[in-house]
């Protein structure tokens, strides 16, 4: 390679380095001001996050059942014509658990009849160990008595969809009445005739505490009774019949059986269905004497519905010396 051909190529290579060189500090003099001091951009201060904080809390609809819904007592609506048999079923809402009640339902006695409960088959389809009716037909009352060992499964609101909730019911009984033939009703004036249903008792179980009252709103059912056709004679439904025992009490003795009502030697059921008898106001079934202190099984110093679950739960033990069915004072 000559001189001349030398030198071109020095001149192209420091001319290349010189490229280079410029390339490479550029960004770097873009960032500076004119006196190559200062920086003209600066990179932003570490900013420290901030927590986070959650979502407004928000209430779904639940799907599981809810048990603030109080228990509910009415009488179901029925409609007929005088001489008609109508039947109107008292029903309980929200059951939270029930073992007895003792419910008194009063009728005015110068437009209804009622038909006896057929206590057996009204205990069969309610379960539980004793249920006894009683009919007051001059005072206009119907007092009914029903006690069971264990408590029948607790029916609290149950969510359907949002905002809806569907409310189970259990029906406690029917009662059957007559519509008297001599009532006046003016045609397309129906004739409104209100039943009134008080619930003095109404329990669950609580372990040995069975005394638990439970608050329970009663609404009034209603018969409504319209005129019959003009020409028309109004047909009565058939209707149950009474049943169940009545024992007869026999004298006591000196040495008391907790649990024997009647007085015959031994606690069993005709003992608890003479409790009940007491209990539901039967006419000439009051306990008296030595029966009525025996009575008091619970041993509150009152006999009442805790002393027919009581009993009741007694005789459906498998051990007698359980402590929590022990009919009396406790050793």
């Amino acid at each position: 390679m000559n001189k001349k051909n030398m030198q071109h190529f020095w001149k192209f290579v420091v001319a290349l380095v010189a490229i280079c060189m410029l390339i490479a500090i550029a960004p770097w003099r873009a960032g500076y001001a004119v006196d190559g001091l200062e920086p003209r951009i600066t990179m932003p201060a570490m900013v420290t996050p901030s927590p986070i904080t959650p979502p407004p809390s928000v209430t779904l609809p639940s799907p599981t059942p809810l048990h603030t819904h109080p228990p509910i007592l009415f009488a179901e609506t029925a409609s007929g014509q005088p001489g008609d048999t109508v039947r109107s079923r008292i029903i309980l809402v929200a059951n939270p658990g029930i073992a007895g009640f003792n419910i008194t339902v009063t009728y005015d006695n110068s437009v209804l009849t009622p038909n006896p409960i057929n206590d057996a088959t009204a205990r069969t389809a309610l379960g539980g160990m004793v249920f006894v009716s009683s009919i007051d037909h001059e005072a206009g009352t119907i007092s009914v008595v029903w006690a069971s060992a264990y408590e029948l499964p607790s029916m609290p609101p149950v969510w359907v969809a949002e905002n809806h909730y569907r409310i189970p019911h259990i029906e406690l009984f029917p009662i059957y009445f007559t519509i008297n033939e001599n009532v006046q009703v003016s045609p397309g004036t129906p004739l409104r005739s209100y039943l009134s249903i008080t619930a003095s008792e109404m329990k669950r179980l609580n372990h040995r505490d069975v005394d638990v009252n439970l608050n329970s709103a009663a609404l009034n059912g209603l018969i409504i009774i319209s005129a019959p056709p003009e020409g028309g004679e109004p047909t009565p439904s058939p209707s149950p019949g009474n049943g169940g025992p009545t024992p007869t009490p026999s004298p006591g003795n000196d040495d008391p059986l907790w649990g024997d009502v009647n007085q015959d030697g031994v606690v069993d059921i005709l003992d608890l269905i003479r409790l009940a008898q007491h209990i539901a106001n039967t006419p000439g079934m009051q306990l008296t004497g030595v029966g009525l202190t025996v009575a008091d099984v619970f041993y509150d110093g009152d006999v009442n519905l805790s002393d027919l679950i009581h009993l009741a739960r007694y005789l459906a033990s498998t051990d007698m010396n359980n402590p929590d069915v022990i009919l009396g004072p406790t050793p």
